[in-house]
């Protein structure tokens, strides 16, 4: 769990501080960061195949800018690369531990006791 924090977190600053990525890039990678939150804290309303359609896709991207941007300043292609790696940590956690984040009958899910 401690892993998938870090890898939120990067994806956070690194999105941010990134002139590689476009203004809708930008606000793609925050709503992928809301919705992977919201579904991590066990909120019912996300639908998960699609959020963990989105974070394949948009690192699919990234890695597609990371091929195109080779003679880029240096400091922005590893950000890249930090994003793209966070994005696989965040699915991978996601669908390793998706029946402990699931909603219990309260609301709550079980990996939150």
């Amino acid at each position: 769990m401690y892993g998938t924090g870090v890898a939120l977190n990067q994806l956070k600053q690194q999105g941010q501080r990134n002139t590689l990525l476009t203004v809708e890039v930008k606000g793609r990678l925050q709503s992928i960061l809301r919705l992977s939150g919201r579904y991590i804290a066990g909120r019912a309303d996300i639908d998960l195949n699609a959020l963990l359609d989105n974070l394949r896709t948009l690192g699919d991207e990234l890695d597609d800018l990371y091929s195109e941007e080779l003679l880029s300043a240096h400091e922005h292609l590893r950000s890249v690369f930090r994003i793209r790696v966070a994005l696989l940590i965040v699915a991978s956690f996601i669908e390793r531990y998706r029946e402990l984040i699931e909603p219990s009958e309260v609301g709550v899910s079980v990996l939150a006791h």
